[in-house]
């Protein structure tokens, strides 16, 4: 004989099914969150480890002056006044380094010395 529920006995067992996915899905929820938390801290940290080293990996640790001037948006005779002034080194023959020229793009704008910020949003270098 098949068992009659009556309605109120077909609430609870729905509530009680209703209960537990919610269960399931705050569970689910934090996992995600710990997840995303996890993967905040480690960009993070990928952010705060040298970003010399990323712009390395992106160019190559030298490039020709015109190239170099391109990956900083400035001009050549802008990126010789800058090597002039001891901001941006170059190799023996003649290349810049990426490292050191990144040091320079990621500098504050502060503690940049001898520089002035224009109104163009370019850096010039006071010689």
């Amino acid at each position: 004989m098949a068992s009659t529920k009556s309605k109120t006995e077909i609430q609870a067992d729905a509530a009680a099914k209703v209960n537990e996915s919610v269960l399931t899905l705050s569970n689910a929820l934090q996992s995600a969150g710990q997840a995303i938390l996890t993967l905040t801290n480690d960009l993070h940290g990928f952010k705060a480890l040298d970003m010399e080293e990323r712009w390395v990996r992106m160019w190559g640790e030298t490039l020709p002056k015109k190239d170099a001037s391109k990956m900083l948006g400035i001009s050549v005779g802008y990126l010789n006044k800058l090597v002039a002034n001891k901001y941006i080194s170059l190799t023996p023959d003649g290349r810049v380094l990426v490292r050191s020229a990144a040091a320079w793009a990621l500098t504050d704008t502060q503690q940049k010395p001898n520089a002035k910020y224009t109104s163009s949003q370019k850096w010039r270098v006071e010689a």
